[in-house]
């Protein structure tokens, strides 16, 4: 008389869904006596892999391919089972997505200090690495220093810092202090009159995995330059 029975599964609903270079893992499990072994059915793809003893389907989902399918065989001395197949749609990997806004005073004296700021947000699912953000200021705007932290060059008028890497959601600041030039020569024909320049901030993310991605981002803003004795 034999006792025992053969594997019948009791958990066999792994997620159909997976994003490309991240982790998939499901457990399967069954039932039934003497002891059970998992294993991959045939046309299972070569990264994925199975514990024998747990039931456990795990792998790094290639970047590439659009789905991808597998089963699993559950089997003891009586029998076996088969769960699946099972075909999982790969969306594609995740690509961080830089977005800026840029901060100007909307008017300043000629003499007057005053200061832009760039704040550099990371709205991908993806993180964003090696980004850089400057500020370009017209000649008008005469940039002094720049940010709160150190690695904040001017060059040729414009601020430039690297941010680091940004994770998805974070948002990180690039600030320029500027002076509103004087003179004659600055004015030309515009003598005696205001009038408006603008400013532009840039932020661009690149390198990363896979096909080293780009992202990049840019705003613009407005400053209307007066001079001294006017009315604002």
């Amino acid at each position: 008389m034999t006792i025992g029975s053969a594997p019948v599964f009791t958990a066999d609903h792994p997620s159909l869904t997976a994003r490309g270079g991240q982790f998939y893992s499901y457990t399967f499990r069954a039932v039934g006596s003497p002891v059970i072994r998992y294993s991959l059915g045939a046309g299972s793809p070569g990264w994925l892999h199975i514990n024998p003893f747990t039931g456990t389907v795990f792998g790094t989902v290639p970047f590439f391919g659009g789905s991808f399918g597998y089963s699993v065989v559950a089997s003891n001395s009586l029998g076996s089972a088969t769960a699946g197949p099972f075909w999982v749609k790969v969306n594609q990997f995740s690509r961080a997505n830089i977005s800026t806004y840029l901060s100007c005073p909307a008017k300043v004296f000629t003499g007057q200090r005053g200061s832009c700021t760039l704040w550099v947000t990371n709205r991908g699912f993806g993180s964003a690495p090696n980004v850089t953000a400057q500020i370009a200021l017209p000649s008008q705007l005469r940039a002094n220093y720049c940010g709160f932290f150190f690695g904040c060059r001017i060059i040729n008028n414009t601020a430039v810092q690297n941010l680091g890497t940004l994770s998805p959601g974070q948002t990180r600041q690039l600030t320029v202090f500027f002076t509103a030039r004087t003179g004659f020569g600055l004015w030309g024909w515009h003598h005696g009159f205001r009038f408006t320049v603008r400013v532009v901030g840039t932020a661009f993310s690149s390198g990363g995995f896979p096909f080293f991605q780009h992202a990049v981002s840019s705003s613009t803003a407005y400053v209307t330059i007066i001079p001294r004795g006017w009315w604002a």
